[in-house]
Formats: C-alpha cells, sequence, structure tokens
C-alpha cells in the first residue's frame, strides 16, 4: 500500500526448468495494453522484457482505468506479452537456478498512473520462500488408539473390522472415501467425505493396536486415494493434490497441486470418484455427472460430467477416456491393465451395472455422451444388477494375493455401496459382445464398501467406504479386512459360455453346484423422459422378470447346465441374468 493506493502481490520461487512456461497474471475484457517503464507513456508494444511494467488501459467493465503488472527480481530472461484478449501473460524461460521474484498487480484510476513506482518501493523485495518449505510445527498432536474386531465363523471369508476413530480430539467427521497402504503393509492413509487424510499403522494380524493420526485437511470432498511411491495422492472434486510431509513429522505441509485441468460446476452430485494407476503410471478416476437433487435429470452439463479420466503420470495432461456414466462410485484397473467401472440407477440407467471400459467407449447415458449426433447404442455391459443386490455401485478390485486369498487368484471382485455388498464377477466374450454376471459373498459389512484394495504384505481383501447418502448400511464409516480362513470355497459353475452352450466350473477345488438351482432373467428397458422427469429413464422397483430359463439338463454333483437365451441387445432393451435359489431371493445364494 501506498498512500490510498492498493496493490496485490505475491512471492514466487521459480526453477530448476527445463521447459518454457506461461503465467496468466491478470485479465480484463476489453482493455487494450502496452509495455513502459514505470512513470512512463504507456506505448503500443505488446511484448517487452518483465523489467518493464505491464499496462492494459480500460476495459469493459472498468472503462476509466489502468492494471499495471510489476515484477521486483525479474528472471532472467522473462518477458511480458499483451493479448488481443485483454491479458497480460508473464513467459518464463528455462532455468537451472532457483530465483524468488515478486509479481505486484495494480487497478486504478488512469491519473493515478505516477504513483506506481511509490507502490513498488512499498511492495519491497521478495522473499526467500525456502524458510517456508521445510515443513512447520504439529497441528494435530494427539493421535486416537483403537482396537480391531477379528471376524468369527466357519466359513473360508470372514470380516475384521479396524476400528475407525469416530471419537477423536478434533471432533471430525469420520467417512472414508478412499484408502492405500504404504509399503510395509501395517500403514495406510484414508481420506474422508469431509476433507481429512487419517494415517493408521498397527494393521496386523490382531488388530490389537491401531494408531491413528490426522495428515491433511482442507480437502475438496476426496473421494479417492492412492500411494505412489511413497507419497500420497487425493482425488478431490477440484483437482488431484499430492501431499509431502516436508519434515516427517507425520502431517502434510505442502499441499500440491498435481493436475486440476477437470471441469466442476457448483452441482452437488457431480463428485469425482476413485483414484487408481496402471503398469505405466497413468491415473484414471470417475467423474460423475450433474445429478439434481432427488436424483432425477441434469444440472448444468460441462464436458468432464460421467467421464472416465485419464491423468499422465506426470499430472501434466488429462483426457476423456470414455463418457455415458451418471453416477459412478468406483472403478478399477486389473492386473492387465483392464478398466473397469460401475454405474448407479436413475436417468438413462435403468439398473446399476458393471462395465469393461476401452478408451473412446460410450456407457449409455445419452445426456452425457459430449457429441452430435446422440449416440443410438452403447458398450455393452458385462452385467446390469437387481436392486436387491445392487442399488448403488462401488468399485471393483482383483485378486492380487499370490494364492493366499482361497482359488480366486486373479478373478474379479466388486462392491455394492448401496447393499453393502462383496461380489464376485466373471464375463466372457459370445460372438465378440461381453457378457457375464456376478455371485454375492454371504458377508456382513458395517458400511456402504466402495474402495478395495489387496495388501501386498498379509495378501488379504481390505474395504472401506461410508453412509453418507441412501445405504443400507450401520455406521457412517468402515475399514474392513476380508480374511481367508483356508476351509473350501463352495462356488457356483461360471461358464465358458454363458449362453447356447455347457457352463462348467472354473476349478475342480470349488464343490460342484446342487440340483436345486435355476436361472432367471431380467428385462430393464431405458427410456428417454416422456411428459414428467418422473419417468427419467428409470424402471420403479423391481425390474420386470421374464418366464424362468429352465436347463435342458442338471446333473446332480456336477457343475454342468446346457441353456439358451436371446443374447442382449443395444439401446434400449438389455437381458441379464442372474442365478437364483428357489428358497431365496439372494443370486447362487449357496456360498
Amino acid at each position: 500500500m501506498a498512500g490510498d493506493e492498493v496493490a496485490f502481490s505475491r512471492d514466487i520461487q521459480y526453477g530448476p526448468s527445463s521447459k518454457n512456461r506461461t503465467m496468466v497474471v491478470c485479465e480484463q475484457a476489453g482493455a487494450t495494453g502496452g509495455i513502459a517503464a514505470a512513470g512512463q507513456p504507456i506505448n503500443s508494444f505488446k511484448t517487452g522484457p518483465a523489467n518493464l511494467v505491464a499496462f492494459l488501459e480500460g476495459g469493459a467493465n472498468l472503462p476509466n482505468t489502468n492494471t499495471a503488472a510489476v515484477i521486483v527480481g525479474t528472471p532472467e530472461g522473462a518477458t511480458w506479452e499483451i493479448t488481443d484478449q485483454g491479458r497480460i501473460l508473464l513467459h518464463l524461460s528455462p532455468s537451472q537456478k532457483v530465483t524468488n521474484f515478486k509479481l505486484i498487480t495494480w487497478n486504478g484510476d488512469k491519473e493515478k498512473a505516477d504513483q506506481l513506482s511509490e507502490v513498488i518501493k512499498a511492495a519491497g523485495q521478495p522473499e526467500d520462500l525456502a524458510i517456508y518449505m521445510k515443513g512447520g510445527p504439529l497441528r494435530w498432536t494427539e493421535t486416537v488408539e483403537t482396537k480391531g474386531t477379528l471376524g468369527t465363523g466357519d466359513g473360508p471369508y470372514l470380516v475384521d473390522t479396524i476400528e475407525a476413530p469416530y471419537t477423536n480430539p478434533y471432533e471430525a467427521w469420520i467417512r472414508f472415501g478412499g484408502f492405500d497402504f504404504f509399503e510395509d503393509g501395517t500403514t495406510a492413509a484414508l481420506s474422508t467425505w469431509s476433507g481429512d487424510v487419517w494415517i493408521v499403522s498397527g494393521v496386523d494380524e490382531t488388530l490389537e493396536k491401531l494408531t491413528w493420526k490426522r495428515f491433511a485437511s482442507g480437502l475438496f470432498h476426496p473421494l479417492g486415494l492412492k500411494i505412489v511411491d511413497g507419497v500420497i495422492h487425493t482425488l478431490g472434486r477440484d483437482q488431484i493434490t499430492k501431499l509431502h510431509d516436508l519434515n516427517q513429522d507425520g502431517e502434510a505441509d505442502f499441499y500440491e497441486c498435481f493436475n486440476n485441468d477437470v471441469m466442476i460446476t457448483d452441482n452437488f452430485h457431480e463428485f469425482a470418484f476413485c483414484l487408481e494407476t496402471d503398469s505405466k503410471g497413468t491415473f484414471y478416476f470417475a467423474k460423475g455427472g450433474p445429478v439434481r437433487p432427488g436424483g432425477r435429470g441434469w444440472g448444468k452439463v460441462v464436458p468432464h460430467h460421467g467421464c472416465i479420466m485419464s491423468v499422465s503420470k506426470d499430472g501434466g495432461k488429462l483426457e476423456i477416456f470414455s463418457t455415458g456414466s451418471r453416477a459412478p462410485n468406483g472403478m478399477g484397473v486389473g492386473p492387465n491393465d483392464e478398466i473397469t467401472v460401475g454405474d448407479n440407477e436413475g436417468t438413462w440407467t435403468p439398473k446399476c451395472h458393471i462395465s469393461l471400459v476401452n478408451k473412446g467407449d460410450f456407457l449409455g447415458v445419452v445426456d452425457l455422451a459430449h457429441g452430435e449426433p446422440k449416440p443410438t447404442t452403447y458398450a455393452p455391459h458385462i452385467c446390469w444388477l437387481p436392486r436387491h443386490l445392487d442399488n448403488s455401485n462401488g468399485g471393483q478390485v482383483w485378486v492380487t494375493s499370490d494364492n493366499r486369498w482361497g482359488p480366486l487368484e486373479g478373478r474379479m471382485l466388486h462392491m455394492s455401496y448401496g447393499t453393502t455388498r462383496l461380489f464376485l464377477v466373471d464375463y466372457e466374450y459370445q460372438d465378440g459382445v461381453i457378457q457375464g454376471g456376478v455371485v454375492p459373498f454371504k458377508l456382513n459389512f458395517n458400511t456402504g464398501i466402495m474402495r478395495g484394495r489387496f495388501n501386498k504384505r498379509d495378501g488379504q481383501l481390505y474395504l472401506c467406504g461410508l453412509k453418507g447418502w441412501q445405504s443400507s448400511a450401520a455406521k457412517e464409516a468402515g475399514f474392513q479386512r476380508v480374511r481367508y480362513t483356508g476351509r473350501p470355497v463352495t462356488l457356483p459353475p461360471f461358464s465358458k459360455r454363458l449362453c447356447r452352450s455347457i457352463w462348467p466350473p472354473r476349478s475342480t477345488t470349488h464343490r460342484p453346484v446342487s440340483r436345486s438351482r435355476s436361472i432367471a432373467r431380467y428385462k430393464p428397458k431405458a427410456s428417454r423422459p416422456k411428459t414428467s422427469p418422473q419417468k427419467c429413464g428409470t424402471t420403479r422397483g423391481r425390474a420386470p422378470t421374464g418366464p424362468p430359463i429352465t436347463p435342458s439338463s442338471i446333473q446332480a454333483n456336477t457343475a454342468k447346465i446346457n441353456c439358451r437365451y436371446p443374447r442382449p441387445n443395444c439401446l434400449p432393451t438389455a437381458r441379464p441374468l442372474r442365478w437364483k435359489s428357489p428358497n431365496s431371493r439372494n443370486a447362487c445364494s449357496g456360498w
């Protein structure tokens, strides 16, 4: 501040950098400008060295003002540019050294431009920012200790509970949105919907002593988390953030923007879900559509709504991988870089489904196709899921446990947030079209499970989730382990040909299916809204059920079923299959 003139100053540290960099300093729509020394008349030059002052004159909103940008401690080779759009750009050259400089911007009456020299003088010299990059004192000095609970029973899989810090000194609301393990396998980082990251240690076989430490706060709905090279990356609605603990005291000191190119609006439901990487280090996440309150229809649509997004390993480039998802609360990346995603029933999505996704795929929500003409078909899904099985999806995870998690190595699992259930997924290609099905594990979870990872240390499956919208979950947060006990695993037969062929079991170590199994057909219909948004492409209540498909042969003590049924169509009709026990609503309820 100089006299009654106020300027805005920023201290910036630049370098080392091997690339040219450009910074948008300020903008005045409709303004013209030039470059001159402080106190000198403004000329018409549009480019010039950054040791001069860059000016904008007038503008649509501020016609009688000048806007100026000036640098104190100018980096070597830095230049200004005034664009025809009324922007001041600062171009920075590659540099092998670190430079601290102060960037000052000012706006005021034209007749007061001669006071700019006083404004610059009052701003002072640039600070050495290195003192701020060493980490500060702890903000959250207290930890929380909890004790886990081991599951009991005689089944092949049991659920252990890693007790969350529901009661904590900071009154933080615990609802887990993502997690990953550090290299030691006994320490994990978990993000919460309210914006925290917590680190828990002591995740061993006994779960006797769990210690929770708040690591970061203030993030924007981080519903995905991935640890890469020991550094926590979180996915919020606004960006992927790298959290650096500069002084190794157990708290994040530097919240680095890794990539913030994703488009957002003020719509509540357009969450960014999950965060995964493939073998090349590319990041993936799912971006929800702008669902209106109540679940029907859309708010303002932007090009990234309803897309799976990919981000380059260095964070420099974001791309659309697929389009046409509604509310994809979870995805997965398989051991061979398979990309999968689930979706939540609603507009254009008659029931939840699971998809194996290729780049460029359109997955069914026409309003979020982001192109013309509107598509009339979509990439076929692996399967649809009746509402009593999954009414609100979570993510997918592959069994990668070196056979320490039973006979399911390499298989895909799917999580349901809405029904808090875990499913085994199988799929195949018939005449080039993907098809498949799911079988639920007979396990109980305490929250809406959304994210899953296999721990490299013990080979067991860990799941986390929350209760934040419609769900049958009992608790607002949960972190649980699905532990293989070594007992025999009873599986239904999965097919090498789900249609028009024999259904053999995958492995002779699995128990055979009994004679009591049958198959039922579902036929959900997708349709455009007609006279009321109440329709919005959904089917109400339970999906219509076609007549049961009677197997032509079921042999006792073998897993052999022959059947025929029409292959799924594309829009507007699909026909998924489910296994059904005659005395149970649960699909394949025998294990």
